[in-house]
C-alpha cells in the first residue's frame, strides 16, 4: 500500500513539526510578539478555525497551572510570563491537529508519553533559560512527570468533547 500525503496530513505534519520550532522560539525569545503572528497564521490556514478558538479556555486553564506552579515554587520565571499563555495556546491548537493520533492511544500509553514529555519539555526550558526549577532536577521533574501523567489524557478527553460541541468533523478523523 502507497503511502499517500494529502493536504489533511500536510497540514498535520507541518503543524507537528512547527510546533516544535514553535516552542523554541517561545522559549528562547520569550516574548509574546512573534507569538501572535505564528499563532495568527496558524487560525488563517487552520481546517478547524471555530474549533481551534473553542480551544481557548483550556490555553488559559494550562497557563493558570503553570502560574499555580509559580506561585507554590514549582516553576520561576525572571518576569511575567506573558509569551507562557502563546505556548499554550499553540500546544492546545497542537492536540488536535499535529498529536491528534494520541486520541487513539489507550490513556495509559497518553499517561506515559505526558509523564516523560511533559517534564521534558520543562527541562530543556531551564536549559535554555525560559525557566528556572527552584526545587532542583529530581524533584521539579518528579512532580512535573506526575502533573503531566495526569494533565496530558485529561486534556485529550476533553478536547475530543469540546470539539464535538463547536466541531463535530474534527471529532472523526
Amino acid at each position: 500500500m502507497a503511502l499517500s500525503i494529502n493536504r489533511d496530513s500536510g497540514w498535520r505534519w507541518g503543524q507537528f513539526i512547527g510546533f516544535d520550532l514553535y516552542w523554541s522560539l517561545a522559549v528562547v525569545v520569550r516574548e509574546p510578539w512573534p507569538l501572535l503572528l505564528l499563532l495568527a497564521l496558524h487560525l488563517w490556514f487552520t481546517p478547524s478555525r471555530r474549533g481551534d478558538l473553542a480551544l481557548l479556555p483550556l490555553a488559559a486553564a494550562g497557563f493558570g497551572l503553570d502560574l499555580l506552579l509559580w506561585q507554590w515554587g514549582v516553576l520561576a520565571f525572571t518576569a511575567w510570563p506573558l509569551w507562557l499563555l502563546g505556548l499554550w495556546v499553540g500546544f492546545v491548537w497542537t492536540l488536535p491537529h499535529g498529536l491528534g493520533w494520541l486520541a487513539h492511544w489507550h490513556p495509559a500509553r497518553v499517561a506515559l508519553l505526558g509523564a516523560v514529555g511533559g517534564p521534558f519539555a520543562y527541562l530543556v526550558g531551564a536549559r535554555l533559560g525560559g525557566v528556572w526549577l527552584p526545587l532542583g532536577l529530581w524533584t521539579s521533574g518528579a512532580l512535573l512527570a506526575l502533573i503531566w501523567a495526569l494533565l496530558l489524557p485529561l486534556l485529550m478527553v476533553l478536547i475530543r468533547r469540546w470539539l464535538s460541541l463547536f466541531d463535530p468533523k474534527e471529532v472523526t478523523r
